[in-house]
C-alpha cells in the first residue's frame, strides 16, 4: 500500500505529502512567531500580544473599544485622545476620530450637547468624507441636525405651552373676579 506502482507514474510515495504538510505546519509556525499577532486555535481570532515597548495604536485602539462596549465612556476617551496625538497613520487617526465622535453622540443629552456632536461630526465629514468612516459619518451628522430640528420645535412649543398656561392662569383669575362681583349684585 503506500509503494508506487509500476504502471501508475502519476502517483506519488506517501511520505512525499507528510513532507508538504510537515513543510506548511513550519512555514505557518515560523510566521505566526515573527508577527505581533497570535492565532487561538487554527481558525480563531486574532489576538494582539502587547510588545515590549508598549501597546501600539491599534492594539490601544482595540482597547478603547472594549472600554466603549462596556460604557465606560471617560476611559475610552482619554485612550482614544492619545491614539489621535500620536498615531501618524490616516486610518487609525480618523478611526480613533470617528469612536470620539461616537462617544460624543452617546452623552449628548441637551440641545449643546447635539450642536457640539454636529460641529464635530460636520468638520470630520469635511477632513475625512473620503475615508472609511466619512459615510457612517454623514449619516450620523444627519441624525444629529433632525434631532436638533426636533429639539428646537419642542423648545419652541413648551415655551408656547407655558404662554398658554399662563394665559388660562390669567383667564380663570378674571373669571373668579367676576364671579366675585356678581355674587354682591345678585344678592341686592
Amino acid at each position: 500500500m503506500g509503494r508506487r506502482l509500476a504502471g501508475n507514474p502519476g502517483e506519488k510515495p506517501w511520505y512525499k505529502a507528510w513532507i508538504w504538510l510537515l513543510i506548511l505546519v513550519g512555514t505557518l509556525a515560523l510566521s505566526s512567531s515573527c508577527s505581533p499577532t497570535l492565532t487561538a486555535g487554527l481558525f480563531g481570532k486574532q489576538v494582539i500580544e502587547p510588545s515590549d515597548q508598549g501597546f501600539g495604536s491599534q492594539a490601544r485602539l482595540q482597547q478603547a473599544l472594549e472600554h466603549l462596549k462596556r460604557g465606560e465612556y471617560n476611559t475610552a476617551q482619554k485612550i482614544l485622545n492619545e491614539v489621535v496625538k500620536q498615531d501618524t497613520r490616516p486610518r487609525v487617526a480618523q478611526e480613533a476620530g470617528f469612536y470620539l465622535g461616537i462617544i460624543m453622540l452617546y452623552e449628548m443629552d441637551d440641545l449643546a450637547g447635539m450642536e457640539a456632536c454636529r460641529a464635530y461630526f460636520g468638520d470630520y465629514v469635511r477632513k475625512y468624507h473620503t475615508g472609511p468612516y466619512g459615510g457612517n459619518a454623514a449619516k450620523i451628522l444627519q441624525f444629529v441636525e433632525k434631532q436638533i430640528r426636533l429639539a428646537l420645535r419642542a423648545r419652541v412649543q413648551a415655551r408656547e405651552i407655558r404662554t398658554l398656561r399662563y394665559q388660562i392662569q390669567k383667564l380663570e383669575e378674571i373669571q373668579e373676579e367676576t364671579e366675585r362681583k356678581r355674587q354682591p349684585i345678585e344678592t341686592e
